[in-house]
């Protein structure tokens, strides 16, 4: 970020969205594989639902990893990450199902962005349609970590200057 002459907000714009090709790519590699290598029959309106809902749910994740670089570092982002990715996966119930978890982390559970990106997925899936809470929450986590992103930037910034 200190070498190139964009603003950090151009900076993590463009991140997102080369990794969003990419990502639209993987998960169009991964539903072909699905549909031809396990049989998995889904209307086509489900198949393009679930990638665009993949793909912009990802955008939180994203930025979540943009912020982990600039606050870990070459050195350390990888443990931080590992961590933050753990604590939400096991919060948004990834791991197991939340109705084995107490009520206060089903709870809280409602509120992380990968809760709602699976929920999200599960009700395409269901042929439901997503939920505004869910979409709510993906974008109010992305917000806020892009806020963080530029703000943490201009900082590390002035830092070096």
């Amino acid at each position: 970020m200190r070498t190139t002459p964009l603003p950090p907000s151009s900076y993590a714009g463009s991140k997102i969205l080369g990794q969003t090709v990419i990502g639209i790519l993987s998960i169009l590699v991964i539903f072909i594989a699905a549909a031809v290598g396990e049989g998995v029959q889904l209307p086509v309106l489900q198949w393009v639902e679930s990638i665009l809902w993949i793909a912009i749910g990802s955008f939180p994740f994203m930025a979540l990893g943009i912020l982990i670089g600039l606050v870990g570092g070459v050195e350390g982002s990888a443990m931080i990450g590992n961590g933050v990715y753990f604590i939400l996966s096991i919060l948004g119930g990834l791991w197991w199902p939340l109705k084995m978890m107490p009520a206060w982390i089903q709870a809280l559970a409602k509120w992380t962005p990968t809760f709602s990106l699976g929920d999200g997925a599960w009700k395409i899936v269901a042929g439901k349609s997503i939920g505004l809470h869910d979409i709510s929450v993906l974008t109010l986590s992305f917000l806020v970590l892009l806020l963080l992103i530029v703000w943490m930037a201009r900082r590390n910034l002035s830092l070096s200057a």
